[in-house]
C-alpha cells in the first residue's frame, strides 16, 4: 500500500494538469471578451457586459453614457489583438483574433471572433442626463488668399472665384471702400469699391450665390476694406459702418479684413494720427461685428511688431535694442533711403517708419482681433524674414489672435526688390512648423491668389532686375496658388524638397452644383480620439484621406508611416 502511494499521487497530478490545460484552451476559444472595465473614467456608473455565444449582452439595469468606451479583455495565457487600450464604437461589431500560444508561434492556433452588439437599453432623461459628445476638430492652419475682384468675370456657371479649392480655407475679397455706398437689400455693389465684372442689374446676387458655393466647400470669405487704392483719404468719421454691415450681411461674408495703408503705403503708418485711427477702427469694428458671428482680421506691415524708434516694447524679445543681435546686421543702412545701388546690401528690418506701428494697437485692442495677416513684403532686402513671424506670434500668444505670414508673388511694387521664390516660402512654412504645438492655427497668406508674373511679360521690370544684378533663372516666376500649395503640403508633413518639386501640381474645384459640394463635404472630419479601420475615408485640411491600416490618434499626412494615403 505504501509503495503504491507515489503512483497514486503521480496519477492525481496528471489528471489535474490535463484538466487545467483543458480549461485554458476552453477560455481561449470561447471567452474572448468578458467584461467592460468597471473603473472606466468615461462611465458615470459601473456598466458591464458578458459574452454569450457570438453576442455581447449588456446589463439592462445600467445606463450607457457615451458611445466610445474602452473594453478590457480577460485572458489566461493568450494574447489579444487589438490591445486593451483600443477604443471601439459601440454601434459596430468587434473583430478579435486570439492567439493560443505566443511563445511557439509555429504551433499556435489563431481563432477569429466577430462579436455583434444587442440593442442598448433606453435611457430615461429624467433619471439620467446624457453627456453631450464633444466633437474634436483638429486645428487647421490658415491658408489665406487675397482674391482680386477685378479678376472675376461673369460665371457661366464656373469662374475663377468659384473654382477656388477647399484647401484654401480663407478668402479675402479685395477691395471695398471705407466710405462705400450700399443700400440694404438692393444687391447693387456698383458703389462699394468692388470691381467684379458682373452685369450691373444682377451683380450683387451673383456675388451672393458665389459666396454660397464657397461656403459649401468650407471656405471662409471675408470682405477686405481699404488697401493701397482706397486709403488716400483716411477719416474715421467718413466710414459708413451701417452700409458696410448691410453689404456683409446681404452677401453672406463671414467677416471683414482691414488693410489700412495710409496714402497707399505704410510710410506714415507709425505716426500718432494713424495709430489712433487703427485703434478706433478695430474697436468700432468689433462692436458692429460681434465675435460670435463675425471674423475680424487686419493686414499690417511686416515690421509692425518689431520695436521701432517711435513704438518700442522693451519687454519684447524683438525690441529695438535687440535689433543687431537678432538680425545679425549692422546699422549702416538703418533709416537710409533705398536705391538700386544698395540692392545687394542688407537693409535692416528696423529701419522703416512703420516699424512697431502695431505694438500700441495690440496693447490697446489686440484681444478684439481674430486674425493678423501681416504683409511680409515691400520691406527692403533683409534676408531673414522668419523674424517677422516670430514677432507677430509673440503678441498673438499674449492677445489670442491667429497669425498668417504674408508672402508676395514677384515682382514687388518698388525697389530694391526681394525675390520671393518657392524655396523661400517652403523655408518660411518649415520654420512655422516648429511652433505647431503652441500655435497650430497659424498659417500663410499670399497677395494675390491669381497673380502669375513672368519676367518676359514685363520687359521694363525685367531690365530693372538685371540692372540690380539679381539672378534671373528661366522665364516665368511662380503663382499665388503655388505658394499656398507649398505651405499647405508642409503643414501636412511633407519636406521642403518634396513640396518645391510638386508645387505646380495643385488642384482646383470647378463648380458643378451645391448639392454635389455638400455631398463631398459630408465625409466625416478626422477625429483624434476615434479608432479607424482599414479603408475608412475622412477629411483633413480640405482633402480626403484613406486609412491604410487600423489607426488611432495618427493624423493624416503624406507619408507611409502615418497610416494614411491621400485620396484623389
Amino acid at each position: 500500500m505504501i509503495r503504491s502511494l507515489p503512483c497514486i499521487f503521480i496519477g492525481i497530478f496528471i489528471l489535474l494538469f490535463l484538466s487545467c490545460n483543458r480549461d485554458v484552451k476552453t477560455i481561449a476559444k470561447v471567452t474572448a471578451v468578458d467584461i467592460l472595465r468597471k473603473d472606466n473614467s468615461h462611465l458615470k456608473k459601473d456598466y458591464h457586459a458578458k459574452v454569450e455565444g457570438n453576442r455581447i449582452v449588456w446589463s439592462v439595469d445600467k445606463a450607457l453614457l457615451e458611445r466610445d468606451v474602452k473594453i478590457s479583455f480577460r485572458f489566461e495565457g493568450d494574447t489579444m489583438i487589438p490591445n486593451p487600450s483600443t477604443r471601439f464604437n459601440l454601434q459596430k461589431s468587434i473583430d478579435i483574433t486570439v492567439v493560443s500560444d505566443t511563445n511557439h508561434i509555429d504551433k499556435a492556433v489563431f481563432q477569429h471572433y466577430k462579436f455583434q452588439y444587442t440593442s442598448f437599453p433606453k435611457i430615461r432623461k429624467r433619471r439620467e442626463k446624457r453627456r453631450k459628445a464633444v466633437k474634436i476638430i483638429p486645428p487647421q492652419p490658415l491658408i489665406i488668399g487675397y482674391f482680386p475682384s477685378w479678376k472675376e468675370y461673369t460665371p457661366t456657371p464656373n469662374s475663377a472665384l468659384r473654382e477656388v479649392p477647399a484647401w484654401v480655407n480663407h478668402l479675402f475679397i479685395a477691395f471695398a471702400k471705407p466710405e462705400m455706398r450700399y443700400r440694404k437689400g438692393s444687391y447693387s455693389i456698383g458703389r462699394t469699391g468692388l470691381q467684379f465684372h458682373y452685369p450691373s442689374r444682377m451683380n450683387g446676387k451673383l456675388l451672393k450665390n458665389t459666396i454660397k458655393i464657397l461656403h459649401a466647400k468650407g471656405i471662409k470669405v471675408l470682405l477686405s476694406i481699404g488697401g493701397g487704392t482706397y486709403c488716400n483719404r483716411l477719416n474715421y468719421h467718413n466710414i459708413h459702418w451701417s452700409e458696410i454691415k448691410a453689404l456683409v450681411d446681404d452677401m453672406g461674408f463671414d467677416g471683414i479684413d482691414w488693410d489700412i495703408e495710409p496714402n497707399g503705403s505704410f510710410y506714415s503708418a507709425g505716426n500718432s494720427k494713424n495709430v489712433k485711427f487703427y485703434k478706433d477702427v478695430i474697436r468700432k469694428s468689433r462692436k458692429v461685428f460681434p465675435r460670435r458671428k463675425y471674423i475680424l482680421a487686419c493686414a499690417p506691415s511686416g515690421v509692425g511688431a518689431l520695436g521701432g524708434r517711435l513704438h518700442n516694447d522693451i519687454n519684447s524679445p524683438f525690441s529695438y535694442e535687440n535689433r543687431n543681435h537678432l538680425t545679425q546686421e549692422s546699422d549702416f543702412f538703418l533709416r537710409k533711403n533705398t536705391s538700386k545701388h544698395e540692392a545687394n546690401n542688407r537693409i535692416s528690418l528696423y529701419g522703416f517708419r512703420s516699424t512697431g506701428h502695431m505694438i500700441p494697437v495690440f496693447k490697446s485692442v489686440g484681444k478684439l482681433l481674430d486674425i493678423v495677416a501681416y504683409q511680409g513684403y515691400n520691406i527692403g532686402t533683409a534676408n531673414d524674414r522668419t523674424i517677422l513671424y516670430n514677432s507677430y506670434a509673440y503678441y498673438g500668444h499674449r492677445y489670442g489672435f491667429k497669425v498668417a505670414a504674408g508672402v508676395h508673388v514677384p515682382l514687388e511694387g518698388w525697389g530694391p526688390f526681394y525675390h520671393y521664390g518657392r524655396e523661400n516660402v517652403a523655408h518660411l512654412a518649415s520654420h512655422m512648423m516648429r511652433y505647431r504645438s503652441k500655435r497650430p492655427m497659424d498659417g500663410v497668406m499670399v497677395w494675390h491668389l491669381l497673380r502669375e508674373e513672368s519676367f518676359r511679360s514685363n520687359l521694363k521690370m525685367s531690365q530693372i532686375w538685371r540692372d540690380l544684378k539679381w539672378k534671373i533663372t528661366g522665364g516665368a516666376a511662380t503663382s499665388g496658388y503655388e505658394f499656398l500649395h507649398i505651405a499647405d503640403l508642409i503643414f501636412k508633413g511633407q519636406t521642403e524638397r518634396e513640396v518645391v518639386l510638386n508645387a505646380r501640381y495643385y488642384h482646383k474645384d470647378p463648380f458643378l452644383s451645391i448639392k454635389k459640394l455638400k455631398q463631398k463635404k459630408a465625409v466625416p472630419h478626422w477625429d483624434a480620439n476615434r479608432y479607424y479601420e482599414k479603408g475608412e475615408i475622412v477629411r483633413f485640411h480640405g482633402c480626403k484621406w484613406e486609412a491604410l491600416n487600423y489607426t488611432l490618434g495618427q493624423y493624416p499626412q503624406a507619408n507611409k508611416k502615418s497610416g494614411w494615403k491621400l485620396k484623389k
